[in-house]
């Protein structure tokens, strides 16, 4: 069965990704989609050698991502691997769409905030976000592949009890 997952992972290739996600998912191609890393051909190539000599892999910008036709790929598992969510905007406005996406890795800067210990976003990222939902991509959240999936529209507007007053 032909499954394509998408991730985005600041961390983007590493050790959890190689080893976790990759037998997890069965997967037999890697697409890392990275206008930073796709610029620099010695970091690209460190990437992919990082991983096992069985993944079919390449490190691409996010147009080139879109002209790609990633879901035409005869492969039976492939991961799109977004390096940040800068990249995905990128890909959505080269006309690139993601039925379901997985946010596995946002980490702290000084001006984000911590939605979980693994999802940190500025106001302007969490709008991003629900803007993405809003066109129809289904968001959420999960570091590990055994970790329970959170949908992030519920991080984001936690419910307010009532009674107390409180976000639950």
């Amino acid at each position: 069965m032909k499954t394509v997952f998408y991730r985005v992972d600041e961390k983007f290739i590493h050790a959890q990704f190689i080893y976790g996600w990759l037998p997890f998912l069965n997967a037999k191609i890697v697409m890392g989609v990275s206008e930073k890393t796709a610029n620099d051909p010695e970091s690209s190539h460190a990437y992919i050698e990082a991983l096992p000599a069985e993944i079919s892999a390449s490190i691409i910008r996010p147009k080139e991502a879109v002209k790609s036709n990633i879901g035409e790929y005869e492969a039976e598992r492939m991961v799109v691997l977004f390096s940040s969510l800068q990249d995905v905007l990128l890909y959505f406005e080269a006309g690139g769409k993601i039925r379901r996406l997985n946010l596995g890795g946002i980490y702290p800067l000084p001006d984000r905030k911590e939605y979980l210990p693994f999802i940190h976003l500025t106001d302007e990222e969490k709008i991003l976000v629900i803007e993405m939902i809003s066109t129809g991509t289904d968001i959420y959240c999960q570091d590990t592949p055994y970790s329970e999936p959170r949908e992030l529209l519920s991080i984001l507007q936690p419910k307010q009890n009532l009674k107390s007053g409180k976000n639950e």
